[in-house]
């Protein structure tokens, strides 16, 4: 984490999150976090102001953790705090070329993939598994082995409406948080010097974070400037039933405010995002693991998805793989 005015002994401190996280890697790593139960129980805030201190954890720490979760980090566990720890200290993200739309292009050859259909509901019995979807006014039905499900948790329940009590309880409890994006178009690149620009909160002003996406390879054109421009959670509430334009107003006249100054986009526009993301508050992981080691299943049905793994892609494709050996182990050797 690259900030001004860091005192040799803050910069101790803040040493230590990323020594925790070291220590209890192998515990809470995906698709199957084990977090002890300390860390999972305990808010992050008290956890935070016994490591660093309340000013660091005010000014420094919850701003950074709040711009990489893309939601208000004060809600976590410590133990999913520790989850992305190292991303915090290091601040060294990398990213697919080209994104991720060629990896999932490459992860479906050879496979049947059907596009331009809407799933209804999900039913599996110990047979096999049914798939009832509409396409355009034709409804239709898809006979598989077993499903995978993987969708955002709080649709699982209504598709799947044969479920176990334990895994429909498990869903129906989630908590998620929404996420507002503002995407900035410029006709040249801003003199930003880091990637990443995470913003105290302050009353009234509504800018989390700022992403430098035009670092990235084939995100903006050549030397345009493209910036992600993070709401707070608290601001896209407040906002909710604004028009586009009025969010886009708001951003930029919070933007001006700061080192960034004006700017005059070529483009810009919002991106909404309802339950964006699961929100692992304190025993979170607990929960998680009760649901991983169920006795109770669905058959021939298993789940991936960032409630499970975490977010990003190295997380997503681990949960695919988990899911796919759960396939694999219960369905029945073939002769």
């Amino acid at each position: 984490m690259r900030t001004h005015a860091l005192r040799r002994s803050d910069a101790l401190r803040l040493g230590r999150l990323r020594v925790d996280a070291l220590r209890w890697k192998g515990q809470l790593e995906p698709p199957s976090p084990k977090a002890v139960a300390a860390l999972d129980g305990e808010a992050l805030v008290g956890w935070l102001d016994r490591r660093v201190g309340p000013a660091l954890r005010r000014e420094r720490v919850l701003p950074m953790a709040s711009a990489l979760a893309g939601y208000d980090a004060e809600k976590l566990s410590a133990a999913a705090f520790l989850r992305f720890a190292d991303r915090l200290v290091s601040a060294r993200p990398q990213y697919l070329v080209g994104g991720l739309g060629p990896l999932a292009t490459r992860l479906a050859d050879g496979l049947n993939v059907r596009f331009g259909c809407e799933v209804e509901s999900i039913e599996c019995e110990d047979d096999g598994a049914r798939v009832r979807y509409r396409a355009g006014a034709r409804e239709g039905r898809a006979m598989a082995d077993a499903i995978v499900v993987a969708v955002t948790a709080p649709g699982i329940a209504e598709l799947c409406p044969k479920l176990v009590p334990g895994e429909r309880g498990f869903f129906e409890n989630l908590d998620f948080a929404d996420r507002t994006v503002v995407h900035v178009l410029l006709d040249r690149a801003p003199a930003i010097p880091h990637r990443l620009v995470a913003f105290p909160p302050r009353e009234g002003f509504g800018v989390a974070a700022i992403e430098v996406a035009h670092h990235l390879r084939g995100a903006a054109p050549t030397g345009a400037g493209l910036l992600r421009v993070v709401l707070g959670e608290a601001a896209g509430e407040r906002m909710r039933a604004a028009s586009n334009d009025e969010v886009a107003g708001v951003v930029l006249d919070n933007l001006e405010r700061t080192s960034v100054g004006r700017l005059e986009p070529r483009e810009v526009w919002v991106d909404r995002m309802a339950n964006a993301a699961p929100l692992a508050k304190p025993s979170f992981h607990a929960r998680l693991a009760r649901f991983e080691n169920r006795v109770e299943r669905s058959p021939r049905m298993a789940f991936a998805g960032d409630v499970f793994a975490g977010q990003g892609a190295e997380a997503a494709i681990s949960s695919g793989l988990h899911a796919a050996s759960e396939i694999a182990r219960a369905l029945p050797a073939r002769r």
